[in-house]
């Protein structure tokens, strides 16, 4: 059976209750997706050579408005059981790989400018960066996303119930946050802004898990306590924007970014931040178009949990600081090349390797 297939008939089970009170409802599904190769090298000072790898992504997305309030969404993606990344590599004597369910949720609006999320989603908060969140993560869990509009500006409110762990008991380990930003537009510049507050429920003691080499369930094993019993809950706090001008120095757009977030919880290593520039086109959709991004990140080791950061940041780990320059270029409307390095090392541990990361994409979307 074939992913469309498959999908069909996620979208249709979740549909099948609205669908026998609609009298024209005809699952009316929408399929898009992209596939992406990718040639990695990584090695840190003490490797006499890097290791190279072949890497592919495939993800199918399927969409049917189910009626004037309620939409699903599905989606499959290559890969394994990893929450941050759905990279097949390549070189298992052609193994048949799986496909796993990436996302399946339904959003209700319940107003216009309110909508309710139940399921595996993708991510509901405001991003303007991976400091705290890899751009693979499907949280699982509610959440209620709202905006209005004041004095010209987007006022929205994010709010999320994630669960982090399933356990025999009442006390399951969980991920509450509230999110509140601005989007305006200022004359020519465009302003974004994003204050977000994460509180943990019943992780501290918890450890997530075995299910990777390291014994957790793909953390990086870097919080206090991550393998024994966390020390604490998490209470951290960020604040984010990003600033975008077109026209500059013969730019179509140039923008800066930046975020920091720090973790009540815990007096020492609680501190997490990201600065960085972007400039050249503002997308990437289209032949001949290009941006390049620069950016620096530090992240203390008990600022966040140690299971949602960029996995391409030292492995996603906390506890790590350094730089990232990435560069896109557009061969087609849907086709694009992109060049990703990293360059990381560990905050506290001196004595520990740089890790350079280099990444050479091809990734074409249907």
């Amino acid at each position: 059976m074939n992913s469309k297939w498959i999908l069909t008939l996620l979208i249709g089970a979740a549909c099948l209750p609205s669908a026998l009170h609609a009298d024209d409802h005809d699952l009316n599904i929408k399929f898009d997706g992209d596939v992406r190769y990718r040639v990695q090298a990584d090695k840190n000072e003490s490797d006499s050579v890097a290791r190279l790898r072949n890497r592919v992504r495939y993800r199918l997305g399927a969409t049917s408005k189910v009626n004037d309030s309620a939409t699903v969404y599905a989606g499959l993606a290559s890969g394994g059981t990893d929450p941050r990344s759905t990279n097949q590599t390549l070189g298992s004597e052609f193994q048949t790989p799986g496909i796993q369910l990436d996302y399946a949720y339904i959003k209700h609006q319940v107003k216009p400018n309110l909508n309710v999320l139940l399921g595996k989603m993708k991510n509901p908060l405001v991003r303007f960066n991976d400091l705290l969140w890899d751009t693979d993560i499907r949280p699982e869990g509610v959440a209620l996303q709202y905006n209005r509009m004041l004095k010209g500006k987007k006022w929205y409110v994010n709010a999320a119930y994630f669960v982090l762990d399933e356990e025999k008991t009442a006390n399951e380990p969980a991920l509450l946050v509230i999110q509140e930003g601005i989007e305006a537009k200022i004359k020519d510049i465009d302003i974004k802004t994003a204050l977000s507050v994460y509180r943990t429920l019943y992780v501290a003691g918890h450890m997530f898990e075995a299910e990777n080499s390291t014994g957790n369930l793909y953390s990086g094993g870097t919080n206090t306590g991550a393998t024994t019993g966390l020390t604490n809950e998490f209470n951290t706090v960020s604040i984010a924007m990003k600033v975008g001008k077109a026209d500059v120095a013969g730019l179509e757009y140039v923008g800066v970014f930046g975020e920091v977030a720090t973790n009540s919880e815990m007096d020492s290593s609680n501190q997490a931040g990201i600065v960085g520039v972007a400039f050249g086109d503002k997308k990437v959709k289209g032949k001949g178009k290009w941006q390049t991004k620069v950016n620096y990140r530090y992240i203390g080791k008990d600022a966040f949990l140690d299971i949602t950061p960029d996995s391409d940041a030292y492995g996603g780990d906390t506890g790590v600081q350094g730089t990232e320059v990435a560069f896109s270029y557009g061969l087609s409307k849907m086709s694009k090349l992109g060049l990703d390095i990293y360059s990381m090392d560990k905050i506290e541990d001196a004595s520990s390797d740089t890790e350079l990361l280099v990444q050479l994409d091809y990734s074409l979307k249907f």
